[in-house]
């Protein structure tokens, strides 16, 4: 199997408080919890340069039998502010975590009952073909989630109504780019392509008049966990922070990718001039292995580990 054919394993966040991202993702959505470390871990700890002591507590959460699409949650005993804390809607970082779930209007009520600070209410998207609908939720550490419902899609929903992250949205300056690094390095199939504008994609987004939206969408077609989408705003521009997404920050970090074929992924990485960083191998809650850093064009961060 090569990285080519899954999506990412994980998407890595960061906090200051796990009970209150448990709360949400385990607690609301109804993920389940494949591993639970307490206390240090000097093998995590080594790899992202942290100091001795630097990792309190962590959790792996996702679908049950999934091994794409889940969440490395990570509370950092000094955790620095989140990435996007005090960020624009259309500045460049690891942006959102895309979560489908079913019933939209139900599960809308339910969220704001339940105290989570939502974006606006469910809005219909511009699809032609589909009925789709999506709303911004802010979850702890400022990490955003765009909430998606297509009317009609079978997933394994929890019995919450929710999934696992069908797919991360990394912001860029230059989408053909970022598409060609995923196609090329992680051998990733390009889905879909839509270009968002309008009042409501505006207001749902929080982008100045005249703005639009170019989303790409990569993956699996197998597979509807674990997908990356790029989205690049025409008509205005960002400030760069992919530079802060970096442990001990909070917020959404960056993802990790399995392979069977390191050597050569990191190959191709070198071929096109990208950063690669050797790790050598650790054994930490998400497996163990030989593991490098790549580095998009854009600047995510992204960690491959040889299974």
């Amino acid at each position: 199997m090569s990285v080519g054919s899954r999506g990412f394993s994980h998407a890595i966040v960061g906090t200051a408080d796990l009970d209150e991202s448990m709360r949400l993702w385990v607690g609301t959505f109804g993920l389940s919890v494949g591993e639970r470390w307490e206390g240090p871990d000097p093998e995590l700890e080594k790899f992202w340069h942290l100091p001795p002591g630097g990792i309190r507590r962590q959790a792996l959460v996702g679908l049950p039998g999934e091994s794409t699409g889940r969440l490395h949650l990570v509370e950092f005993s000094d955790p620095e502010p989140s990435v996007r804390d005090g960020a624009r809607s259309f500045d460049l970082c690891p942006k959102n975590l895309d979560v489908r779930l079913t019933g939209m209007h139900e599960r809308y009520g339910e969220l704001v009952a339940s105290g989570w600070e939502m974006g606006s209410t469910p809005v219909r998207m511009p699809l032609d073909t589909m009925e789709v609908y999506e709303v911004q939720l802010r979850g702890p550490d400022f990490t955003n989630l765009s909430l998606v419902e297509v009317v009609g899609e079978e997933l394994p929903f929890t019995p919450n109504g929710y999934v696992a992250v069908t797919q991360v949205v990394g912001t860029t300056p230059d989408n053909p780019s970022e598409r060609d690094f995923f196609e090329e390095v992680f051998q990733l199939r390009h889905l879909d392509y839509h270009l968002f504008e309008g009042p409501e994609v505006e207001r749902m987004v929080g982008l100045p008049v005249g703005a639009k939206l170019d989303m790409h969408i990569l993956g699996d077609p197998d597979d509807a966990l674990g997908r990356i989408e790029l989205v690049q705003y025409v008509g205005v521009a960002g400030t760069d922070l992919y530079p802060r997404a970096r442990p001990p920050a909070c917020g959404f970090l960056g993802v990790a990718f399995d392979t069977e074929d390191l050597h050569g992924l990191a190959a191709r990485a070198r071929a096109g001039y990208h950063p690669v960083e050797d790790m050598g191998t650790a054994r930490t809650l998400t497996g163990d292995g030989m593991r490098v850093v790549v580095t998009s064009p854009a600047g995510m961060r992204i960690e491959v580990r040889q299974v």
